[in-house]
């Protein structure tokens, strides 16, 4: 990913915010060869521990990549916004958008095991259940439905072997800019953009 200096950042307690608040992602798996595509899907994804884990459908042939070999990469998308330059104190500035990314590399490996699948959907229940107040789990399903579930399914984990993080947050402007574009943003009607300010706060960007 390309980072200039301005928005790098090395802050992984930051990556792990955003990874958990914006959890559905994209997996990208590099292409086998010269003449393949790259495999991408669009899912639920938790990184917990050392490990990113999910799913995705058995009918999917990106599962068939998760071999522990495949080098793949996760993407989380955080807050993000269009800049007018209305909003800046200063004039000869252009639109811009700030947003928030994190990427994750590593290699997924397809977990077969049904005890280490249900596990790993346990898992990732639990985490989505308490942001939805909820208490459903996979003990609540009727005798045998758990395992015919997982046959359509494969689960995976992919240890993080390298961790990017951007973010753009008009860390290069000047304070007085940076404040109008917050207020800005906090008067909007959109969550997203009031979410970018209270990220613009969270960092101290003046």
């Amino acid at each position: 990913m390309y980072i200039p200096k301005f928005f790098a950042s090395e802050d992984e307690a930051l990556a792990r915010e955003i990874a958990a608040g914006y959890a559905f992602g994209m997996l990208m798996t590099l292409p086998a060869g010269a003449a393949a595509d790259a495999d991408i899907s669009h899912l639920p994804m938790l990184w917990t521990g050392e490990r990113l884990i999910g799913h995705v459908a058995r009918a999917n042939p990106h599962g068939a990549r998760f071999d522990g070999g495949s080098p793949s990469v996760a993407v989380f998308s955080g807050p993000h916004a269009y800049i007018s330059p209305n909003w800046y104190a200063h004039d000869g500035l252009v639109p811009t958008w700030n947003y928030a990314a994190v990427h994750l590399h590593g290699r997924p490996d397809a977990v077969e095991d049904e005890a280490h699948a249900t596990d790993i959907l346990d898992t990732l229940v639990a985490a989505f259940e308490s942001d939805a107040t909820g208490n459903w789990s996979t003990g609540k399903l009727p005798d045998g439905m758990l395992s015919r579930q997982l046959k359509g399914i494969v689960a995976f984990e992919m240890p993080v072997e390298r961790i990017e993080i951007k973010v753009k947050m008009s860390q290069n402007r000047k304070p007085d800019d940076i404040d109008g574009v917050i207020n800005a943003l906090d008067a909007s009607q959109y969550e997203n953009d009031r979410a970018t300010a209270a990220m613009m706060r969270g960092l101290n960007v003046r």
